[in-house]
């Protein structure tokens, strides 16, 4: 952090990526760290941090502060906060900023409504740039953390297959008609599909590009560029 108070003011380029999946950053460590950079380094232009799911008022300080970013990438500390990251994105980043990573993230976990609402903010802006929008699954993470058998995650699963369900006129029930609510899978791959045919959607008029990747990692191998 010393180092940060110091220099931060000449650094245009930060990666935060030695250790940056390691609990250890499971803490004030990594609050403190965010905050050093939201206070000492204004400057920069392209950023990798991890975000943890309670840290994440901390993004709005760094766009606040940092009004040169043009590039970020983000470790979700959990695959549900992506959500929240695109509504920050969509109100606090700065005019040029232009491309966006999210590591340990998944469509599944977003809400088309929601996404859809991201996408036309980002249209609206007053200088519109096209966004990049990259969003990378490590099947590794999901393994350890069980995130197919894990019921905070199936739960939220099911919340946005229930609220989409109940937003969608009879005119749209063909659409949702032949999903199992009551297999996981089935709710994952719909809502994922509904959420490309958003993509693509935006991919046409201009305001997207849009990239996943899927890899197997595990944390302690992890490594940003």
């Amino acid at each position: 952090m010393k180092f940060l108070e110091i220099n931060g003011k000449n650094l245009n380029k930060l990666y935060i990526s030695e250790g940056i999946s390691k609990p250890i950053l499971k803490s004030d460590l990594n609050n403190d760290l965010n905050l050093s950079i939201a206070n000492f380094c204004l400057n920069l232009n392209k950023l990798i941090i991890r975000i943890n799911d309670d840290e994440i008022d901390m993004l709005k300080s760094i766009f606040i502060s940092c009004q040169y970013l043009k590039f970020i990438k983000i470790l979700c500390e959990a695959k549900c906060m992506s959500e929240t990251i695109l509504e920050i994105i969509a109100n606090y980043s700065p005019k040029d900023f232009c491309e966006l990573t999210l590591y340990n993230s998944k469509l599944d976990f977003i809400h088309p409504k929601n996404l859809e609402s991201f996408f036309i903010s980002w249209k609206n802006r007053k200088s519109v740039k096209l966004l990049t929008l990259i969003m990378i699954s490590n099947e590794a993470i999901d393994e350890y953390y069980e995130v197919y058998n894990n019921e905070y995650y199936k739960n939220i699963v099911y919340d946005i297959i229930n609220n989409y369900k109940h937003e969608k006129n009879d005119e749209d029930y063909e659409n949702y008609e032949y999903i199992d609510y009551k297999n996981y899978e089935d709710c994952c791959d719909f809502i994922y599909h509904q959420n490309m045919e958003i993509i693509e959607k935006y991919e046409n008029l201009g305001i997207i590009r849009f990239k996943s990747k899927v890899v197997y990692i595990k944390e302690e191998e992890i490594e940003f560029e």
